[in-house]
């Protein structure tokens, strides 16, 4: 990605350094700090990823999302074992996700993915959407956790 010469994308800042990184040593597991995240996604227009909660948050976002799984790829072992689990299908299959199987349905689906982007109700659609999958608390992950523990005595 990051040795492409993009007339159309524009690598974020955040990320060039992990992209260059993968170019040198190859992939590695990384957490980015979420506030980086919520910059990103917060000015992008769309998002297209494998499965990764990074389309969770984009659809929290309200954005329209491909789901990219290249089960031609045969190195892509980790999608091909995992994408038919229920929670990710269930996921998949959900009107406001798109989901390209191959590069050719990636090409092919791009378009709906800006007409989405266009669309004004659909932000709404997809953040409804993401009720299904993840719950809002009024208090922080810690606080409920710590009142967890104290009621367990």
């Amino acid at each position: 990605i990051i040795r492409e010469n993009w007339e159309f994308i524009k690598i974020e800042s955040t990320m060039k350094n992990y992209l260059n990184s993968i170019a040198s040593e190859g992939y590695q597991l990384s957490f980015p700090d979420y506030s980086d995240t919520h910059v990103v996604l917060s000015y992008v227009d769309c998002v297209i990823s494998p499965l990764s909660t990074i389309l969770i948050e984009a659809a929290m976002h309200g954005k329209p999302i491909m789901c990219f799984l290249p089960m031609e790829d045969l190195d892509a072992k980790h999608f091909q074992t995992v994408h038919a689990l229920p929670h990710f299908k269930e996921f998949q299959t959900q009107p406001e996700v798109v989901l390209a199987k191959n590069s050719l349905e990636l090409v092919k689906k791009l378009n709906l993915l800006f007409i989405r982007k266009e669309d004004p109700n659909f932000s709404k659609k997809i953040i409804k959407m993401c009720k299904k999958f993840v719950s809002d608390f009024d208090n922080a992950y810690n606080n409920r956790i710590i009142e967890l523990l104290e009621n367990y005595k």
